[in-house]
């Protein structure tokens, strides 16, 4: 299998249906959690979690990340 070969290469594999299911599924896991935190603490990992991402952004767009 190609796709197999480039991915031990270090190349890029193809993205699947079940790829994007998998990561919507733990996106929504994690909102999940976050609801079940008390207001302060929630509002406190909801911004914390708002800054990583946006953060991962920024350096992968940059070219900080490769």
């Amino acid at each position: 299998d190609e796709s197999h070969t480039e991915a031990a290469e270090g190349g890029v594999e193809a993205v699947g249906a079940l790829d994007l299911a998998s990561t919507a599924g733990e996106l929504v896991l994690i909102a999940l959690l976050v609801t079940l935190l008390p207001p302060r603490l929630r509002r406190v990992t909801g911004n914390a979690l708002l800054l990583v991402g946006v953060s991962l952004w920024i350096l992968r767009f940059s070219g900080a990340l490769g």
